[in-house]
């Protein structure tokens, strides 16, 4: 898994102060850190007081695992947020350094580009025709290799910072999915409790001569 991330703040939404690059030079508190750990992404806000006792917490052991699940979901979405919050800043902070490098490097604006009749030649050079029965869908996307991107010695700031932002997002892909899925075991193992809570209640609520045939439905 790639190393990534550092503490933030827990929404998103407070990416307005700071989600376009500056041609002013950084440093101290305005200086972006670099991204090493999302350990810290795990910390979601309680969305309850918990000092306060409000008379409403679980009474039986379906109410407890019904607020589980809820608190599953809830810490699910925080932790996501979390996670594209801090990819969203190291996105600025490449950003940012890139813009600086250039400016301090004299290399001024770069504004490659090509004419339109260049580019018409380049699609139709790769344009090619369908194989019938061939199926094009893609089955299954491997993840590539998620370590540094190794650049040649005349790599360009700007190919440092194509790189490094292709594997911020390819590495941000791979922990959101991987923590989607790692959260999504996390469920079933709750609703396969709840569910066989709601059995035995209602296996208790028969009359003895009804358990046994219903015990014996569930087992097949």
């Amino acid at each position: 898994m790639p190393q990534l991330g550092a503490a933030g703040p827990s929404r998103a939404s407070q990416l307005a102060d700071g989600g376009s690059a500056t041609t002013s030079k950084l440093s101290g508190p305005n200086k972006i850190p670099q991204l090493t750990n999302v350990a810290p992404s795990v910390f979601v806000p309680f969305s309850d007081d918990v000092t306060k006792d409000t008379g409403d917490g679980p009474r039986d052991r379906v109410q407890r695992l019904r607020r589980i699940l809820e608190s599953v979901d809830c810490q699910r979405d925080g932790v996501k947020e979390n996670l594209l919050f801090l990819f969203q800043r190291e996105k600025t902070r490449i950003m940012q350094e890139s813009l600086e490098q250039e400016l301090e490097s004299g290399q001024g604006e770069f504004k490659p580009g090509l004419e339109p009749r260049e580019v018409d030649w380049m699609i139709g050079n790769m344009a090619a025709k369908a194989q019938p029965g061939f199926d094009y869908n893609i089955k299954h996307m491997p993840y590539p290799e998620q370590s540094r991107p190794v650049l040649p010695p005349t790599a360009t700031i700007r190919d440092k910072a194509a790189a490094n932002m292709l594997h911020l997002i390819e590495a941000g892909i791979q922990e959101l999915t991987g923590y989607d899925a790692h959260m999504g075991e996390i469920k079933r193992y709750y609703i396969g409790c709840l569910d066989k809570e709601l059995e035995r209640l209602e296996v208790v609520g028969m009359r003895p001569e009804e358990r046994p045939q219903r015990v014996a439905q569930a087992q097949m």
